[in-house]
């Protein structure tokens, strides 16, 4: 069961680990070649305690990279020209010829703009100066071209990655704002009603109240003045949040009695099923509202994604909170877990009340499990 109360190593710890794995391997491959005998063609010859130091570094550069990426690269692509420096004409350089493509990479997927240019640019002229110092008779142009266009070609992958991620946290963040939005749209509904009923409460009360029970009637006239001052406030931020010449909905908002009707006509669905667990007990109608929307939205993920023939919805009353699943028996596993517009509306919802949220794809079919706590039930 994946949660999204529990989080997992994060992406960034993931890629530092694995910069720092690359490090380690690169490091102690080039070492190998410079105290064993070479692995790739003539490996690293030359003073072999100053290249052992020298390499050790650019294990170190390439482990930070994710961490500093232009320190990272600028001490990389340093090292790489005094590693052909200090080395032999005929080098091989395998071990940083991959470094680089690592570094080029993660440079551009990390940085944009200026310093994602920055940093190409040192790493092509510090492979540019190993290449002249360790140019021997007999070398081919593409010896040297060849490296820097797969450089070149890491760099540019590298700063795909980052415009496609950037893309999608912006989408992301528009789906959230989008689903706020609606939110508050709705909740206004439900705090309008009631302070509506408080209103029209104190009115009551008022009317009923004799003259000489000045004390009384002042407090319900304040009431009253304060709840008719309260809707309008109300309705300008309504006014807000529902954009051009949208009007305000006529029908009234859905409750959990009407969930029967909402499972008997998903009519796209060849069956669904409602169970109902506990006592049922009249809740607050805001909770109401985010229970019939998780449902609504959990059916709509089925229907358009799952390719179930069959899906269940059971509330579950416990004490001080609701318990809302929604599974099918479709192919869960046949795509990953993904927040879309329709789980970014449940996972909106479940925070609005500080409940939890889990979710379970596989064999069979896919599952949501909801906890709203309900408080002081009404």
């Amino acid at each position: 069961m994946r949660s999204t109360g529990t989080s997992s190593p994060s992406s960034t710890d993931t890629a530092r680990g694995l910069h720092l794995l690359v490090g380690i391997v690169l490091g102690g491959l080039a070492l190998v070649e410079i105290w064993v005998q070479p692995i790739f063609q003539t490996g690293l010859p030359g003073p072999r305690p100053v290249l052992s130091a020298l390499v050790v570094l650019m294990a170190g550069a390439i482990a930070v990279i994710d961490r500093w990426p232009l320190a990272g690269a600028g001490a990389f692509s340093s090292l790489v020209v005094a590693i052909g420096r200090v080395g032999d004409v005929d080098q091989a350089g395998f071990e940083l010829a991959l470094g680089g493509l690592v570094v080029a990479y993660t440079f551009a997927q990390r940085e944009g703009g200026r310093r994602a240019w920055l940093g190409g640019g040192m790493l092509f002229v510090g492979f540019l100066g190993w290449s002249r110092l360790t140019h021997a008779a007999g070398d081919q142009p593409d010896d040297l071209v060849v490296p820097l266009l797969l450089l070149g070609a890491a760099w540019y992958v590298g700063r795909e990655v980052r415009h496609h991620q950037q893309r999608s946290d912006s989408a992301a963040a528009a789906s959230v704002a989008e689903e706020r939005s609606r939110i508050a749209r709705e909740l206004h509904d439900v705090v309008a009603h009631g302070v509506s009923v408080m209103g029209l409460q104190a009115s009551s009360a008022l009317a009923s109240l004799p003259p000489d029970r000045v004390e009384e009637r002042a407090s319900m006239q304040a009431i009253e003045s304060l709840g008719r001052a309260t809707l309008e406030d109300l309705h300008r931020m309504l006014g807000m949040l529902r954009p051009g010449t949208e009007q305000a909905p006529t029908e009234p908002l859905p409750r959990l009695a009407q969930l029967a009707n909402l499972c008997a006509t998903a009519s796209t669905l060849p069956a669904v099923s409602l169970s109902v667990e506990g006592e049922r007990r009249e809740l607050s109608p805001g909770v109401e509202l985010s229970a019939y929307r998780i449902v609504q939205e959990g059916l709509t993920n089925v229907r358009r994604h799952a390719n179930a023939h069959h899906a269940w919805v059971r509330m579950g009353y416990l004490p001080g909170s609701l318990e809302i699943e929604v599974r099918d028996d479709g192919d869960g596993s046949a795509a990953p877990i993904r927040f879309g517009h329709g789980l970014v509306g449940i996972r909106e919802r479940v925070a609005l009340h500080g409940g939890s949220l889990a979710v379970d794809a596989g064999e069979p079919g896919f599952r949501l499990r909801i906890l709203l706590p309900t408080g002081g039930d009404s």
